[in-house]
């Protein structure tokens, strides 16, 4: 499993970046646009048959840069598509998700935090054997099997926003089930991001402050009913084309044996 962090020293000079390197895996697949990444942000998808879980927006304890603005530390965990490596990253989730819940004060941001000293070219350096430690650390339980109904419901894609309460039921859906077989940034929690656009990614579990339910809404439901209101629109689109293009044919027929009468 590969481990990147993102951070930044002090001086103006020392900016953020990435260590050891910019993932390509943000890069190539644009996964930044899916969240407000200054927010405390998550995101858990596939891609390319890798898996990627990448945490954004954590505030650094007692690091501030040049203009005494708070630094934020950034991570993400890229590996295999595997069962395995799955179940590690929903742990490492449900650990974030729930950080970001009750702020603890020795929760996964501090621990994240820890690993990221100041010193070094970069004004940061990073204790990657203490990241790696807290990526083997993460393990989630067996859960019972679910129902046929309660599969069904789980593979509906929905959105809601960003609280407490939908923080939580998220996190225990992520103990219970498994992500869904399909490429993509499956499960987005951010800050300020449209409702059209967790749609158009096609986010499997979405939530945003921008989102006005409280309670998780299914996405298919609201494309079926824009599905069903244009079908009518198109029928009768169908139906006038059909009637101007008989009409023409009349028109020109009836043209020429006007010009053979004559």
């Amino acid at each position: 499993m590969e481990i990147y962090v993102k951070s930044r020293g002090f001086s103006q000079e020392e900016g953020y970046c990435w260590l050891p390197e910019t993932p390509s895996i943000l890069t190539l697949n644009r996964v930044a646009d899916c969240i407000q990444t200054e927010s405390p942000s998550l995101v858990l998808g596939r891609y390319s048959g890798r898996l990627l879980l990448l945490i954004t927006g954590l505030e650094a304890r007692g690091r501030t840069d040049f203009r005494d603005r708070a630094i934020r530390n950034s991570i993400a965990w890229v590996a295999e598509d595997s069962a395995a490596n799955e179940q590690q990253l929903r742990a490492l989730a449900i650990r974030a998700l729930r950080t970001f819940l009750e702020e603890k004060q020795d929760g996964l941001d501090a621990e994240i935090d820890q690993a990221i000293p100041l010193g070094g070219p970069d004004g940061f350096t990073v204790n990657w054997e203490l990241l790696k430690g807290l990526s083997s650390s993460a393990t989630l339980s067996s859960q019972p099997q679910k129902s046929d109904r309660e599969r069904e419901e789980h593979s509906t894609d929905k959105l809601a926003k960003n609280c407490d309460r939908t923080k939580e039921t998220l996190a225990t859906q992520l103990e219970y089930y498994g992500l869904p077989q399909r490429e993509g940034p499956l499960v987005v929690v951010t800050g300020i991001k449209s409702k059209d656009s967790l749609i158009q990614a096609r986010v499997w579990r979405g939530l945003s402050k921008s989102l006005e339910e409280e309670d998780w809404t299914p996405v298919r439901e609201r494309q079926d009913a824009l599905n069903s209101s244009e079908e009518p629109f198109q029928s009768g689109k169908k139906l006038n084309e059909t009637a101007t293009l008989v009409a023409g044919i009349v028109a020109i027929g009836m043209l020429f044996l006007g010009l053979l009468w004559f």
